[in-house]
C-alpha cells in the first residue's frame, strides 16, 4: 500500500512539474494564453450571458453550456488555464487509481499510464485553452472512477445516482459525450467481480445510473424551456452535423453547407439565434428532432 501511495505521489508530482514548465514557456513564447482560440469566443460569450442572467441565450443552446457557467466563476483566461492545468494533475491521479484497480494492483502499469497522459500533447493543449474538452474528460473519468467504489459495485442507489449525474454533467460540458452515456449504463449492467453476481444488483445500479443521467438532462431541458421557450436537454441539433452524414467527405467543410459562413464556429449560434427570433415572432416552424444517423456517425 505504501508503494502504491509513493508511485501515485510520483505520478502526480511529475504531472505538476511538467505543467508548471509548460505554462511558463507557453506564456513566454505564444500569445494564445491571453486571447480566445476558435470556440473560446463562444464560451466567453456564454459566461457573459450567464453573468447577465440571460440563461436562454443562443450561445447556451447551440454549444455545451456547462463550461460557460464555469467560466462565469473564473473569467480570466490565464486563471482558467492555471486551474485546468491543475485539474490535469487530478486527471492524472484518477487515471492512476483506475488503472491500478482494474489491473488488480499493478501500480507500475498505473504509473506508466499516468506518465503517458502527463506528456500527451493533446491534454496540455486543451488544458491551456478556454475550451471545454478537459472539463468534459475530467467529469467522464470521475464517473468511471465511481464505478470502482465498493458501494457502486454492491448496487448502492446513491452512489450510482451520483455517477449518473456526473456523466450527465460531462455531456453538458461536451455534447459529443452523449454517445458514451448509454455505454456507461450498459457497463453498469455487467457483472462486477463475479459472473454469479445477482441480476437484481446489476439492474439496480444501472437503473439508478440511468436515472441520474436522465434527471440532469431533462432538468436542463426544462431550464432552457423556462428561459428560452425551447426544450433542449443537451444542445440544439447542428445542421452541419446532419449534412455531414448525407454526403461523402471531401476534406472541405464548406461543401457541407455551400457557405463559408456555416464553416465558422459561430455559425450554429447564429442559426440558433435566428430560430429563436423567428419563434418569438411566431414565424418559426416546429423544430424536428435531431437527425443523427448512428451508422454514418460511427
Amino acid at each position: 500500500m505504501r508503494r502504491v501511495a509513493w508511485l501515485l505521489t510520483l505520478a502526480v508530482s511529475v504531472c505538476l512539474a511538467v505543467r508548471v514548465v509548460y505554462i511558463i514557456q507557453y506564456a513566454r513564447s505564444l500569445p494564445f494564453l491571453w486571447g480566445p482560440v476558435g470556440d473560446s469566443v463562444i464560451y466567453l460569450e456564454q459566461a457573459a450571458h450567464v453573468l447577465a442572467g440571460e440563461h436562454g441565450d443562443a450561445t447556451l443552446l447551440a454549444f455545451s453550456p456547462l463550461y460557460g457557467y464555469a467560466l462565469a466563476v473564473i473569467q480570466d483566461p490565464v486563471a482558467v488555464a492555471v486551474v485546468q492545468l491543475l485539474l490535469g494533475c487530478v486527471m492524472c491521479g484518477l487515471l492512476f487509481v483506475v488503472v491500478n484497480r482494474l489491473l488488480c494492483g499493478d501500480a507500475l502499469a498505473a504509473l506508466v499510464s499516468s506518465i503517458c497522459f502527463t506528456f500527451y500533447g493533446g491534454a496540455l493543449f486543451f488544458e491551456s485553452k478556454v475550451l471545454s474538452d478537459s472539463l468534459g474528460l475530467l467529469l467522464a473519468a470521475s464517473a468511471q472512477t465511481l464505478f470502482l467504489l465498493p458501494q457502486f459495485r454492491r448496487g448502492g442507489v446513491t452512489i450510482a445516482l451520483f455517477a449518473g449525474v456526473t456523466i450527465a454533467f460531462s455531456v453538458l460540458a461536451r455534447a459529443s459525450l452523449v454517445f458514451s452515456a448509454p455505454l456507461f449504463v450498459l457497463a453498469a449492467l455487467l457483472p462486477f467481480g463475479s459472473p454469479a453476481e445477482p441480476v437484481r444488483v446489476r439492474v439496480l445500479r444501472a437503473s439508478a445510473l440511468a436515472a441520474g443521467v436522465v434527471l440532469v438532462l431533462v432538468g436542463h431541458g426544462l431550464f432552457t424551456k423556462h428561459h428560452a421557450g425551447v426544450f433542449v436537454p443537451v444542445i440544439l441539433p447542428s445542421e452541419t452535423l446532419e449534412a455531414s452524414q448525407s454526403s461523402e467527405w471531401t476534406g472541405d467543410i464548406h461543401s457541407l453547407s455551400g457557405s463559408s459562413h456555416l464553416a465558422h464556429p459561430y455559425a450554429v449560434v447564429l442559426r440558433t439565434r435566428e430560430y429563436l427570433e423567428k419563434r418569438s415572432a411566431g414565424e418559426a416552424t416546429p423544430r424536428r428532432g435531431a437527425s443523427i444517423d448512428l451508422g454514418a456517425w460511427l
